[in-house]
């Protein structure tokens, strides 16, 4: 016995060392290729590609630019003309960034061309020149060598354009890359080394969770990216995100690049924790689709492992859980969420709805005073994962579980239940506290049009799913949803979740006796009150007009959201059926289970495929591509704004010299002089809450509205130097942000200290007894 005892802590023993000499060349490698980065991109220098070499059939290269207007080149029966090229020279593979310097009153487009190789080795997106500003720059990959490198300037027929130099800069951003993939790649092998005995003894649960990880995301190994309801949107989240982390700016509360830089308090309204990742991996050097792809893959991981370790500890079955898992994460209305609409908060919430159903399962079945803390901890991290992704998610998730807790107020009144519930709002509050109190903050003090009166209350209940809609499995998910409801688009939990629905009642029906009932009959309860919600025949519209509180869940804009969570409680009775299944060894369990998988992996590949034949491409490399006041409906612009204010005028009444001398993020420095009389100032920003207008001696001036809500400033007479104007968090938000951290911390110390304190009662038994193990 000592012996072997003896060779397993020598083998302990090798296997850290081993770990850790893996670690320390990864460390090494990681740092030269950082270190070979900074470098070369520290030395390198911007190339001018000699514009008055170029090439143009409409006009000439004189005083140093290339200039035109619709008199000069009208456009007969055109759309565009390629108006100016070059500079047809060979380019060697790698990454570079162009930047542009122009003029235009109108915009205009570049797109980057290989002529000999019809652009197969270059990744580049169509660069917009904005008429508010003067430089355009952006990044293209050339994967092999090109003989013949050409942009082309594309002229629309409206406005002026000069064009007065563009210059060619070598990017290095493939050293970031690299580094990123290494990391990953490196954590995933120190991970299987650590855990090496456990992923042999599972081999089997960890192939069939990639397979299911893999399965879901089968739409993201398509070339280019389906352009859904939201996705611009979304894109743009992520494009203010890396551009505020790029000025330094953290946390980011207001992201300036939007609105023409304008400034847009996006991320104060809308949870984006998660979005952080594919931000920083544009901040690495990954163009905008493969970073938003990856946040695709990083969500179906979430969902997929979240799934399955929810429904294990549910249901204590290792083979129901899995299948639930497989149901859940293939669910037709959530890969319609990810890959149609691109809904990126509603499907990013979804991977934390398992969290919350396990939550409450736990502190309504397992209340006993032991449990309290970890219940209450489980259903906290269902709720943050919520709130800070998707707002409206919140507001649904909310009702369902006030509802929840009144129909079960019998054993809601018991006071641990009490307890877990209180503890687990006191949790989240605290946790969230960074989010919640800037939100409640703006909602409560900033005029903005999500406070005005709801506008889709007055067509809200159209919008509702036809019941007949639930059963359309195999219906086109790509139908216009441009004219009326939701029969414009597949909204269905899918072939097996409508299944369980009925298989459950048909088995309550059935077996009258059994103890498994009463919670099959409370989901399939609730499955189909949230379906009856979803739909067109709930009276939305009467209580939206009725009354205030029906107006505020009015907001949740589109009825069909609630098929989300019809989907919990349809994957939970799905899951109650299998575990009762397996537990009483029917016959046909093999055959059901055969069935589930059958059907998950055929109704997913019909979707790709449909999603391949049906779907509008669109390829996202860099922000230069991109729409800046792509703000949906514009719900965070001030009352009285529009995305059309962002005009970039920059007024000055009074001054006798004004110029803004730099635009970094939030903060505007600029540059009066006023001899004579005071000066009234407009600048090309948005009044939010938060912005401060200071001088060099930091003596503050008042903000005002200016017109469209613009930052407005008065400066006294005799007034000559430097204004500063910025975004500062008030003191009660940067409160707020060390509660949240302080929470995390403590939370997670108690946690540990909890499982340490179970493992050390575990292990302390008396001689001559055994711990009988079982496992499913």
């Amino acid at each position: 016995m000592n012996e072997e005892n003896n060779l397993n802590a020598k083998k302990q023993i090798y296997m850290r060392k081993l770990i850790l000499a893996v670690v320390g060349v990864e460390l090494i490698i990681l740092l030269i290729i950082g270190v070979l980065g900074i470098m070369t991109q520290k030395r390198a220098q911007p190339k001018d590609l000699d514009i008055e070499n170029w090439k143009s059939e409409f006009i000439r290269f004189e005083n140093g630019a290339w200039y035109t207007t619709p008199k000069i080149t009208p456009l007969k029966d055109k759309d565009y003309i390629n108006l100016v090229r070059g500079p047809d020279t060979p380019l060697e593979s790698g990454s570079y960034r162009i930047t542009v310097n122009y003029e235009c009153t109108s915009e205009q487009k570049i797109f980057v061309s290989d002529i000999n190789t019809n652009n197969l080795f270059i990744r580049s997106c169509y660069a917009r020149l904005d008429p508010h500003f003067t430089e355009q720059s952006w990044r293209i990959n050339v994967q092999r060598d090109i003989e013949k490198f050409r942009l082309y300037f594309r002229y629309s027929g409206e406005g002026d354009l000069k064009i007065t130099g563009v210059t060619i800069t070598n990017d290095y951003s493939g050293y970031g890359r690299t580094w990123a993939v290494l990391f990953g790649l490196f954590i995933a092998a120190d991970l299987c080394l650590i855990f090496y005995k456990q992923l042999r003894a599972n081999k089997e649960l960890v192939f069939s969770l990639i397979a299911i990880i893999v399965l879901s995301s089968l739409p993201v190994f398509i070339e280019g990216c389906n352009r859904g309801n939201d996705y611009n949107f979304h894109i743009l989240r992520i494009e203010g995100l890396a551009d505020a982390l790029s000025c330094g700016i953290f946390p980011v509360r207001v992201q300036p690049l939007w609105l023409e830089h304008y400034g847009y308090p996006v991320s104060i309204y809308y949870g984006d924790l998660l979005l952080y990742f594919p931000a920083v991996l544009r901040l690495i050097g990954f163009d905008i689709i493969n970073s938003y792809k990856a946040y695709v893959v990083l969500i179906n991981t979430i969902t997929v492992l979240s799934s399955y370790f929810c429904f294990k500890d549910m249901f204590k079955h290792r083979s129901a859980a899995l299948l639930t898992a497989l149901a859940y994460s293939t669910a037709s209305y959530r890969l319609v969420n990810i890959y149609i609409r691109a809904a990126v908060g509603e499907y990013t919430s979804m991977a934390f709805f398992p969290l919350i159903a396990l939550g409450i399962y736990r502190i309504y079945t397992n209340n006993n005073r032991n449990s309290v803390f970890t219940n209450s901890v489980i259903l906290c991290l269902g709720m943050t994962g919520v709130i800070t992704s998707h707002i409206l998610s919140t507001e649904m998730t909310v009702v369902i579980l006030v509802l929840l807790c009144l129909s079960l107020v019998v054993f809601t009144i018991k006071p641990q239940v009490l307890k877990s519930l209180a503890l687990a709002a006191a949790e989240t509050a605290a946790v969230c506290a960074a989010f919640i109190v800037p939100f409640l903050d703006y909602y409560k003090n900033v005029q903005v049009k999500i406070n005005d009166t709801v506008s889709y209350r007055s067509r809200i209940q159209s919008w509702g799913c036809g019941f007949v809609e639930y059963f359309a499995f195999f219906s086109d998910p790509h139908n216009d949803f441009s004219t009326h409801r939701s029969a414009d688009m597949s909204f269905t939990p899918g072939i097996i979740l409508m299944g369980a629905l009925f298989v459950g009642i048909y088995y309550v029906i059935k077996n009258k006796k059994d103890k498994v009932n009463g919670k099959i009959l409370f989901c399939s309860g609730f499955g189909i009150a949230t379906l009856y919600l979803a739909s067109n025949v709930f009276p939305w519209n009467k209580m939206a007009f009725d009354s205030k509180l029906g107006n505020m869940i009015a907001q949740v804009q589109f009825p069909w959201r609630y098929i989300g969570i019809t989907i919990v409680f349809l994957t939970v009775i799905l899951g109650l059926l299998l575990k009762t299944g397996f537990d009483k060894k029917y016959d046909k369990m093999s055959f059901y289970t055969k069935i589930i998988v059958i059907l998950c992996i055929a109704s997913t590949a019909l979707f790709t495929g449909q999603y391949l034949d049906d779907q509008s491409v669109r390829t996202y490399y860099d922000t230069a591509d991109l729409s800046l006041n792509e703000v949906s409906t514009g719900e965070y612009l001030r009352s009285g704004s529009s995305r059309q204010s962002a005009t970039g005028k920059f007024v000055h009444k009074g001054a006798d010299k004004a110029e803004i001398t730099e635009h970094k993020g939030t903060t505007m420095k600029l540059y009066f002089e006023c001899p004579n009389k005071e000066a009234h100032i407009e600048i090309p920003m948005f009044n939010y809450k938060g912005y401060v207008v200071q001088d060099d001696l930091s003596n503050s001036y008042e903000i005002t509205d200016g017109k469209e809500n613009v930052i407005s400033f008065t400066l006294p007479k005799g007034f000559k130097g430097n204004i500063i104007v910025s975004f500062k968090e008030p003191a009660s938000w940067r409160v707020s942000e060390i509660v949240s951290l302080l929470s995390i911390a403590a939370i997670a110390i108690y946690t540990v200290m909890i499982k340490r304190r179970s493992k050390t009662v575990n292990t302390d038994v008396p001689k001559g007894k055994m711990i009988k193990l079982r496992s499913q």
